[in-house]
């Protein structure tokens, strides 16, 4: 039989013989073993030979072989369908005697062989129907896998386009601070540098006058230095000391507590929680 409706070759699948009746033929050697009538099925025509005297003379093989395995007589029948390309081919040989084909037994015989034909045709193309849906399953997920990986890789270049672009900004950010960092501060200090220039540009102020303006001036660097967070560290006479704010540069003799603050040689300062 062949493998699909449109195969231009026959496989040998299936032999019956009575027990002690001639080997098989080897599968792969068919065609090589029985050219002719190989030929013949393959051409769609049917043979029928009462003796193997009935061989024409360019069957030779076949005969040589036929003989080796012991076949008297037999009747070669192509399956077809619909008058398509043979789908296989039944044969029936005798082997104890010489058969002579009638009429009526061929006739029945193509019957069976019609039979086989529908059988095998149909047993075709529901192999061929499945492995189609199988073909187009495949080329379906196919699709849905190929479509998907080029909506992986979209994603990929927009998100390495935003990664880029993000680390620019970054960068962009980070510049613009070092460069203007100190802006706010500068702007908080300016009116404490405008308050200078107007005290020095007094003439003939009283001292009374020059400390008003002094403190005035400190209470503007002091807010201005609380605004960008530069907080003043003096602890008063008395406070435990703390290593992590204060830093000592001696101990005396006194009538305070111990590890307590004495007085305050400079003061010290923080911008937000650094020291």
């Amino acid at each position: 039989q062949s493998t699909n409706l449109a195969s231009e070759r026959l496989n040998l699948t299936h032999m019956y013989r009575p027990p002690g009746g001639p080997s098989a033929p080897v599968q792969s050697q068919v065609e090589a073993t029985f050219p002719w009538m190989y030929a013949q099925v393959l051409a769609g025509r049917m043979y029928v030979n009462s003796t193997l005297d009935d061989l024409p003379a360019e069957a030779a093989v076949d005969r040589k072989a036929l003989e080796r395995i012991g076949v008297k007589s037999n009747v070669g029948l192509p399956l077809t369908v619909g008058g398509g390309p043979p789908v296989g081919a039944l044969t029936f040989n005798t082997v104890r005697e010489h058969r002579f084909w009638t009429e009526a037994i061929v006739h029945r015989l193509q019957l069976v062989a019609q039979i086989f034909a529908n059988a095998l045709a149909r047993k075709i193309a529901d192999a061929e129907a499945q492995l189609t849906e199988s073909l187009a399953q495949a080329q379906g997920e196919l699709a849905a896998l190929q479509a998907k990986c080029t909506d992986l890789a979209d994603q990929y270049l927009r998100a390495k386009a935003d990664a880029e672009n993000a680390r620019r900004r970054a960068e962009e950010d980070v510049a613009k601070a070092r460069k203007f960092g100190i802006e706010s501060f500068a702007e908080s200090l300016l009116p404490v540098a405008d308050s200078l220039e107007a005290g020095l540009a007094i003439q003939g102020a009283s001292l009374e006058q020059v400390r008003e303006g002094a403190e005035a001036t400190l209470r503007q660097l002091t807010a201005a230095l609380e605004r960008n967070k530069v907080v003043a560290i003096n602890p008063p006479a008395g406070e435990a000391f703390n290593p992590h704010l204060h830093q000592a540069i001696s101990m005396v003799p006194s009538e305070q507590a111990a590890n307590t603050v004495v007085s305050v040689l400079q003061k010290g300062y923080a911008i937000a929680d650094r020291i």
